[in-house]
């Protein structure tokens, strides 16, 4: 288990995505997610697949006392998703 304490600045490109795995406490932190994206796609096709661009995911990580900040600027792409349970996101902060 992975314990954050200090302030978390993710200066995130084209095609970059950061995720907390399940189990991870994130606490008096700040997570800032500046993607820029651009012209770009994000695409899950099959069945209970993720496709992810300029995001920050936090599926069952603990988040307490903390500051999430999404300021993402996204230009001209596409988050797809087909098929059965496939999620797609562009520029978004996931908390699951």
């Amino acid at each position: 288990m992975k314990t954050t304490l200090t302030v978390l600045t993710l200066a995130l490109s084209l095609f970059a995505t950061s995720s907390f795995a399940a189990g991870t406490e994130v606490k008096k932190s700040i997570v800032v997610n500046n993607a820029k994206v651009n012209k770009s796609a994000a695409i899950a096709v099959g069945k209970n697949n993720k496709a992810d661009v300029g995001s920050i995911r936090m599926t069952g990580a603990k988040v307490k006392k903390s500051i999430i900040v999404n300021n993402v600027k996204v230009n001209k792409s596409a988050a797809i998703a087909v098929g059965k349970g496939n999620k797609a996101s562009a520029g978004s902060t996931i908390l699951e």
